[in-house]
């Protein structure tokens, strides 16, 4: 039985995946891949092609067994995303929930400006004519944003957290591109036959947070944890994720020290022994009994 955290190291999406990426990931968090640009970091993933793995290559899923823990019990993936040019205008299948970590000066978050029939907005996306439809509004450091499935979004100009389904956090389909062109001068192929019978009049939810719960979904909750010493990490029933956005130690109860630097992630199992956290800032995702 597992009862000590584990340290995860994430997979990516960069490169021509995600010409929106910036540098942050690599320059703050000391998040490294092929290229300077990371686009997505999966922290806590079980997804085919994007699992993330223990220091000795050991798969998620496997130190999931090790603790008892089926992927049908796992109600969330957690990931990084660093938007720095504006990201395709994009639906998703499910809900999903973004925490603001840093801003540019530029940072928005972009959604439908008013509530268009599915035949406009196709005719007006295929003419290549749909900037119209599309208004934004500055996000800040902090901001909490719940995204219901099907409303079509894109962010620009920030760093957040994610927390997404965990069978299709990877799954996207792109309503409108800015007629960007890539490398090639080609434009990116949208995928409106996905994406317009999902489309939803809903619009993103800003949340207010309840004392250090920033978020709540029925099968988990994030809490964000600033200036804690020697807080217990103990969730009976429960396994959590936490996230380090700043260097923090822990005191693992046979008496030895974990020392975690900004960026890195831990997964928690439900059979762990007391922990004590010491932290600046960290964010923990819990799952619901």
């Amino acid at each position: 039985m597992l009862c000590e955290p584990v340290l995860l190291l994430p997979a990516f999406r960069s490169g021509r995946e995600t010409p929106w990426a910036g540098d942050i990931l690599r320059r703050c968090y000391e998040k490294y891949t092929l290229g300077n640009q990371i686009g997505e970091s999966y922290d806590f993933s079980l997804l085919p092609h994007l699992e993330s793995t223990a220091p000795d290559d050991e798969k998620l899923s496997s130190v999931l067994q090790r603790a008892d823990i089926t992927p049908e019990q796992v109600p969330f993936l957690t990931k990084w995303v660093d938007a720095e040019k504006p990201m395709s205008i994009h639906v998703h299948p499910h809900d999903e929930y973004v925490i603001v970590l840093r801003t540019r000066v530029d940072a928005r978050l972009f959604s439908f400006s008013n509530s268009v029939s599915k035949e406009l907005l196709k005719e007006s996306l295929l003419t290549e004519n749909a900037d119209h439809l599309f208004s934004s509004v500055p996000l800040s450091c902090g901001d909490a944003i719940y995204i219901p499935a099907g409303v079509p979004h894109a962010l620009q100009g920030v760093t957040c957290y994610q927390i997404q389904h965990p069978g299709n956090g990877n799954i996207s389909y792109r309503v409108y591109d800015w007629n960007r062109l890539n490398a090639r001068g080609q434009k990116q192929p949208l995928q409106l036959e996905h994406a317009l019978p999902l489309l939803s009049e809903k619009a993103p939810v800003f949340l207010s947070a309840h004392d250090d719960t920033v978020l709540q979904a029925d099968s988990f909750f994030c809490k964000q944890l600033k200036n804690v010493e020697k807080y217990p990490l103990n969730f009976v029933g429960r396994f959590a994720v936490l996230t380090c956005l700043e260097a923090s130690l822990i005191q693992l109860a046979n008496g030895r020290h974990l020392y975690l630097s900004a960026g890195q992630t831990l997964f928690l199992p439900n059979t762990i022994k007391t922990a004590l956290l010491t932290s600046p800032h960290c964010l923990l995702t819990i799952s619901q009994e």
